[in-house]
């Protein structure tokens, strides 16, 4: 059986010990109960969170489209010039 979703690491003892994985409570989040987080966070915290304008996750509008796209764009635009592109992609 294959369990998606995501892992979060909960602290529960003194900040001064967070360096510890033992301190650490691991937490699975599903899929949809990760949106429905995501959702109410950004809703009540999206005032306060400012991003770099080439930062793609949590903006309202942008998605993994528009980081695919720019991706695609900016490799055919080098490789157009004779250059060689490698990628390397970390989620």
């Amino acid at each position: 059986m294959c369990l998606s979703g995501l892992v979060i690491a909960i602290l529960f003892c003194y900040p001064s010990r967070k360096t510890m994985l033992a301190n650490h409570c691991l937490v699975r989040i599903s899929p949809v109960i990760s949106k429905v987080f995501e959702y109410c966070f950004i809703q009540k915290f999206g005032d306060y969170l400012y991003t770099d304008s080439k930062q793609f996750g949590f903006k309202k509008g942008m998605g993994w489209n528009h980081a695919i796209n720019t991706v695609r764009c900016v490799t055919e635009q080098l490789t157009k010039g004779g250059n060689t592109v490698n990628l390397r992609a970390i989620d």
